[in-house]
Formats: C-alpha cells, sequence, structure tokens
C-alpha cells in the first residue's frame, strides 16, 4: 500500500532527471497513521469484516459477503467471529451466519474445527426460523464429525416434532442414529397425517438398513410409472438410501431406452430417456464410477450418448459394484 497518492497529498514531484518527494511535517504524520490503521485493521480482519458485513445485511439483504470470509485459511476465525451473531435480531443475519459457519467447518480438513462449528449448529436448532437452513448446513458434514452430544440434541429435536420433520428424519437416516429407529417407524405409520413425513421417515429406515421399510419403499415405487415427476422427485430417494435394492432399480431403468422423460428445457417437449438424468445422479454415490460430476452435479463430458453407453458398460462388467456412504 502507498500513501504517495492525491488523497493525502504527499507532493510527489517529478522531473526528466529524478524523481523528487517533498513532504510537510503533517503530511508524514497522516501517511504514517493510515499504514499504522491498516495494519491494525489486517490484524483484525475477520471479527471486522465480519461485523461490517452483519451491519450492511441489517441495511440491505443483497449485502454481499466479503472474500475474506470465504477463505479457507480463515476458517477458524469466521467460525469464531460468525458464530457471535447465532443470537442476532434478524432472522437473516442469523441465518448468514450459519452459512459461514457451515462453509467454514464443513470445508476444513481440520477435524478439531469440524466438530467446533457443527456443534455450534446443532446447538442453534432452537432457531424454528432457521431450522430447514440448518438442517441443510448440517448435512453437508461427515457422519464422524458429530459427537454424542450433537446426536443427543438431535434426539431430543426430533421427539418434540418440530416444523421441517421431513427433513429431520432423512438427517437421523443418514446419520444413522438407531435410537430414534422407533420414533421413525411411528412417523412412517398411518397414525402421521403428512404424507411427506410418512415418506421421509420411510426412506430414512431404508437408509438405516430398515429390510420392511426398504421392501415397503420398492412396492411403492415399482407400482409408479416412470415420468419427469417420477426421476426429480423419487429417483434421489432411491439413491438417498445407499441400498443394494434401490440402486440396482435405477441401474434396469438407465439401461432403457424407452423415452419416458423430456428434454431438461422447458419449452422443449421432446421425449427422451431418463437415463441421462440417472447417469447423473449415480455418480456420486457408486465407488469407481466410470464418470465425473462437476459443482452443479452435471457430468463432465461434451457427448453424452457416449458417456451414457461407457455407464452401461461399465455396470455390465462390474456387477458387484460398491455403494459410498
Amino acid at each position: 500500500m502507498s500513501c504517495f497518492n492525491n488523497r493525502f497529498d504527499c507532493g510527489v514531484v517529478s522531473s526528466q532527471s529524478s524523481l523528487q518527494v517533498t513532504l510537510s511535517g503533517k503530511t508524514i504524520v497522516m501517511c504514517v497513521l493510515t499504514i499504522l490503521i491498516s495494519f491494525q485493521s489486517l490484524a483484525q480482519s475477520i471479527p471486522t469484516q465480519t461485523q461490517i458485513y452483519v451491519a450492511q445485511l441489517h441495511q440491505s439483504q443483497s449485502a454481499s459477503v466479503p472474500p475474506a470470509l470465504r477463505e479457507e485459511k480463515n476458517a477458524n476465525e469466521i467460525v469464531e467471529s460468525a458464530s457471535q451473531y447465532f443470537t442476532d435480531t434478524l432472522s437473516r443475519v442469523r441465518a448468514k451466519m450459519y452459512s459461514l459457519v457451515s462453509d467454514a467447518g464443513s470445508g476444513s480438513k481440520d477435524q478439531n474445527l469440524r466438530r467446533q462449528a457443527l456443534s455450534k449448529l446443532v446447538n442453534a436448532t432452537h432457531d424454528s426460523e432457521n431450522l430447514d437452513l440448518l438442517l441443510s448446513n448440517l448435512s453437508n458434514f461427515n457422519r464422524r464429525d458429530f459427537n454424542s452430544s450433537s446426536i443427543d440434541t438431535l434426539i431430543s429435536l426430533l421427539r418434540r416434532k418440530p416444523p421441517y420433520l421431513d427433513q429431520l428424519a432423512r438427517l437421523v437416516g443418514t446419520l444413522q442414529i438407531n435410537e430414534l429407529k422407533e420414533d421413525l417407524r411411528t412417523l412412517s405409520g398411518p397414525s402421521t397425517k403428512n404424507q411427506r413425513i410418512r415418506w421421509s421417515a420411510l426412506v430414512a429406515l431404508a437408509r438405516m438398513g430398515d429390510d420392511e421399510a426398504l421392501q415397503s419403499m420398492m412396492r411403492r415405487v415399482q407400482r409408479l410409472p416412470v415420468n419427469d415427476d417420477i426421476v426429480y422427485e423419487v429417483f434421489p430417494d432411491l439413491v438417498y438410501t445407499r441400498q443394494r435394492q434401490a440402486i440396482d432399480y435405477l441401474i434396469v431403468e438407465l439401461k432403457s431406452d424407452e423415452k419416458k422423460c423430456t428434454t431438461a428445457d422447458a419449452e422443449d417437449e421432446t421425449p427422451v430417456t431418463c437415463a441421462y438424468r440417472i447417469m447423473e445422479m449415480l455418480a456420486p454415490v457408486i465407488d469407481k464410477y466410470p464418470l465425473q460430476v462437476d459443482a452443479s452435479g452435471d457430468i463432465k463430458t461434451k457427448d453424452y450418448n457416449k458417456s451414457l453407453n461407457s455407464v452401461r458398460e461399465w455396470f455390465a462388467k462390474n456387477q458387484d459394484y460398491k455403494i459410498l456412504e
């Protein structure tokens, strides 16, 4: 950073032979103070930028996250500074702070930091206004990041039957919280009037290896005609279960050339095979899968037909494929 600019009028004078700099005593003091303040700002950059960001959020919902609050090297400070605003009076401020802590924690390779960030988020689940976001944030962490205290908090939370119970049931299934199996069986039964909650509890049980739940889920799915709605709404749940019977069903559809779906273009209703979407869904959960997906979940390929054929051939040769957690 240079203090020699018009703002501080440091008196830069040039000639053909040399650069002559003349500084008045007052200007020197101003330049030195500016440098000192800059160094102090850098030393407190994350707490200061978090504070400024929160102030901006109080004024506008469209405030931009400062770049420093996205950098992995600042993860520890981000978790500490952002979590201090978990009790802010504005829901949108709390939501942004939860996301900062989630991104910093889940993206870190430091196990202690991951658990610290997760613990802070779990302890904030009393915030019913942002519970859906918190549950989504918690799903970004690995099972091993959840300690016994975090698990106990989630057990208590589900038994209170909070809003977004369907989302919570799926998180419980992913975490394999066996203490809640009977609670999930009750939620999946006829006493639960909300169909979304019943279905989520059922697929959560299937994820936990409950064979009765898996068979019940598959019987329902196999009665449904395959189309765009089923592919978008139901097939991801089959992937979620990580159960071979569910994945095998998807592989059968992957091999089908029947045009039961339409193109991704909303204005183009040309019938196409559903296999392309299934090909993308399976990529993150099959070990040594022959294709990769980008950050948006799209297959990295320039030729979808060629990629589909390669995936079909791969499954034909790898019938003992391994499902990833």
